[in-house]
């Protein structure tokens, strides 16, 4: 599974877009990793499904069907809000579906540019997201109810993936051994 880690996230944000596809394309990946929501459920998105008060998304899944409840960041809401007054059913990203034949293509080849040496896909944001919300407190229920996933079993993959992370960076600390002599303690 691949996933983005926040310097990786990060980086994305920073990077520039030279056309209006790379702009669509890097707001609507980082879309995703903020809100989790499928490439499927991004390009029918419209401006109808984003409630303001308080500002989430409510929308039936394309792929389940379940309808789920997401809030927005105010961050996030900032960079897809251009501040414009939009048609209540427009698309938030309709070059997505412009492009949905090679939209894998421009998302790959537009992470070429920003220099992430990873096979990213759209479907990373999605992982981006739960990875993220487990590593910042979210218990595993909320992610599972904030992905729309019908059985918990499905979001326990990536508590294991929190569980590794946690092992490798406990491993990762320097080696001590406790001696009785306060200026003879050895560190690897």
């Amino acid at each position: 599974m691949v996933f983005l880690n926040i310097d990786e996230v990060k980086k994305i944000a920073a990077a520039g877009t030279n056309t209006d596809m790379e702009l669509e394309i890097k707001k609507a990946f980082l879309f995703a990793c903020y809100t989790g929501l499928r490439i499927s459920d991004l390009e029918n998105l419209a401006w109808k499904d984003i409630e303001h008060n308080p500002l989430q998304i409510i929308k039936r899944q394309t792929k389940t069907s379940a309808k789920v409840v997401i809030p927005i960041k105010d961050s996030v809401w900032a960079f897809i809000n251009d501040g414009s007054i939009h048609n209540h059913e427009a698309l938030v990203f309709p070059l997505l579906c412009l492009i949905k034949q090679s939209r894998n293509y421009y998302l790959l080849q537009w992470m070429k540019r920003v220099k992430l040496d990873k096979n990213i896909g759209w479907h990373t944001a999605r992982h981006t997201f739960a990875i993220l919300s487990l590593e910042n407190g979210a218990d595993l229920y909320t992610v599972s109810k904030l992905l729309g996933h019908k059985d918990l079993k499905t979001t326990q993959v990536y508590a294991k993936i929190i569980d590794k992370m946690k092992r490798m960076a406990v491993n990762g600390l320097p080696a001590i051994e406790m001696t009785n002599d306060p200026d003879k303690v050895v560190t690897s």
